[in-house]
């Protein structure tokens, strides 16, 4: 197995070529790459939350392939990711998530069929008993998924949503800046501070939407809170493996791990007037978490 994926990664711009044999095989061979999809893990969690150095990290220690990319382009979100880029008749997903998930829902009537055939074609090439994929969008369709990929996990990444919120906020604003007219044609908030409302907004809503699959079957969630994950990275990281139930590479120590939790410096650019629209916003979801 191991072999199958050093051969794609050493390989002149393997990852290129590999996905984009993909996409071949899940193009002319759904109904076969479909079956060829086993317990997928899917990682999800708002964005700037963590989630990423996460990955990396089990795509170094374990004997699983992970897809190489979100997937939001090419099969999740087709046809509206990027969303500045694609121009759709509505808002982004942070601005009104309910009206998004509810126009891009109809693309997987064949119950995520594309999704299934392009991560089951990428986990038999690399020939692994395990796929992951990661995306900070798929908490949004994390119910729906829950339904049409019953053997799948769910490893959720949770930060303190008045910080992830807030640096999504910052990025996002800046993108409104450079083609605000855009934003403004699809009714979206152009002040910082109804950005910020509206995102940490978005934060509480993916939080509650991927709770509500821990609600049903809690053995198929497992919850991490990047401040844990940042004290103590090896516990976590162990129980994480267990979860997953992925061998793992080497006995890890991730004691000497650089993991700092930033938390504190990004809570001191807070303005009295961010801290008051993010409370009025999603207090009581930060409230249920500890964070306030």
């Amino acid at each position: 197995m191991r072999n199958r994926q050093h051969f794609w990664r050493r390989l002149p711009g393997g990852n290129r070529v590999s996905m984009g044999l993909c996409r071949r095989l899940a193009l002319y061979c759904p109904e076969f790459c479909s079956r060829q999809l086993h317990d997928p893990i899917f990682v999800v969690g708002f964005n700037n939350g963590g989630k990423s150095r996460l990955v990396s990290l089990l795509e170094k220690e374990l004997v699983a392939c992970t897809y190489p990319d979100e997937g939001n382009a090419e099969f999740w979100f087709r046809g509206y990711f990027p969303w500045a880029e694609k121009r759709p008749d509505f808002g982004p997903i942070w601005s009104d998530p309910d009206k998004f998930i509810s126009k891009i829902l109809p693309m997987h009537s064949d119950s995520f069929m594309r999704s299934r055939a392009y991560l089951g074609a990428y986990q038999w090439l690399m020939g692994t008993q395990n796929i992951i994929n990661d995306s900070g969008m798929l908490g949004a369709i994390s119910p729906d998924m829950f339904s049409s990929f019953p053997n799948a996990k769910f490893v959720h990444v949770i930060r303190d949503g008045r910080v992830a919120s807030y640096l999504s906020a910052k990025r996002e604003w800046c993108n409104i800046m450079r083609i605000p007219e855009v934003y403004q044609s699809r009714n979206c908030p152009i002040k910082f501070q109804d950005v910020l409302s509206k995102m940490i907004n978005y934060w509480a809503w993916t939080v509650n939407r991927v709770q509500s699959i821990k609600a049903i079957a809690p053995d198929k969630v497992y919850e991490i809170r990047y401040e844990e994950w940042c004290k103590d990275p090896t516990q976590i990281f162990h129980e994480l493996v267990s979860f997953m139930g992925i061998e793992s590479k080497s006995s890890t120590d991730l004691s000497k791990l650089n993991l700092t939790n930033m938390n504190q410096l990004i809570h001191e650019e807070f303005t009295l007037q961010d801290l008051t629209t993010m409370s009025e916003s999603a207090g009581k979801t930060l409230a249920q978490l500890g964070y306030i």
